[in-house]
């Protein structure tokens, strides 16, 4: 709630589109990785466009054999 309360006293401050205003905030330290972690991994349609190209406008048109 702090950092909206500190939000909405920097909007009602700033003077100019596009200001800036630095809160007194730290983001915390995420143990054992970087604050975004590793992206999800790819579902496996990726992988069979990727080998197969020529069936994406099949896909695109929702036209997959059953």
């Amino acid at each position: 709630m702090a950092v909206l309360r500190a939000t909405m006293g920097a909007l009602e401050h700033i003077q100019t589109p596009g200001g800036i205003v630095h809160l007194p905030f730290e983001w915390a330290d995420i143990p054992g990785g970087d604050a975004y972690g590793e992206p999800p991994a790819p579902p496996p349609i990726v992988g069979h466009i990727l080998r197969h190209p020529w069936q994406l406008p099949r896909l695109l048109k929702r036209d997959v054999p059953g």
